[in-house]
């Protein structure tokens, strides 16, 4: 095989196996590369598949989400996936943005980055919307 032609893959391999089949593979350099897929014979009449399940209808949210994630990819991705479900999705990329965030607008459901650099992210963003619902709490 040529070196730039790179490894052909062979997707459905672990089906044949567990079909008790096997593939045989056979390369030569300039001519191409065979694959031949042996299965065992099936005896008796083939059965009819069973109906696909109905599709779950999907559950649409009302809450108001916190995001707190520092990539932007990251963010991106989940506010449009959220939005999608209905959720109203409110962002911030760092622990002292969130606080400010929270601070102005219900949250129903806190959504972080585990790993956020600042003020040791979850944590801090935790304490924070604690202190605040308590403060909340004593108006």
């Amino acid at each position: 095989m040529h070196p730039e032609q790179g490894c052909p893959s062979i997707d459905g391999g672990g089906d044949v196996t567990q079909a008790q089949g096997y593939i045989w593979v056979y390369s030569e350099l300039g001519k191409g590369t065979t694959f031949k897929i042996y299965l065992p014979r099936v005896t008796g009449s083939a059965q009819p598949m069973p109906p696909p399940h109905p599709t779950a209808s999907i559950a649409y949210g009302t809450e108001h989400i916190l995001l707190v994630e520092d990539n932007p990819d990251v963010l991106a991705t989940t506010v449009a996936l959220l939005n999608s479900l209905g959720y109203t999705v409110l962002t911030a990329t760092t622990p002292k943005e969130a606080i400010r965030v929270a601070q102005a607008h219900p949250i129903d459901l806190l959504v972080t980055d585990v790993v956020l650099l600042q003020m040791q992210g979850v944590r801090s963003v935790r304490a924070h919307l604690r202190d605040f619902e308590q403060e909340f709490a004593r108006t």
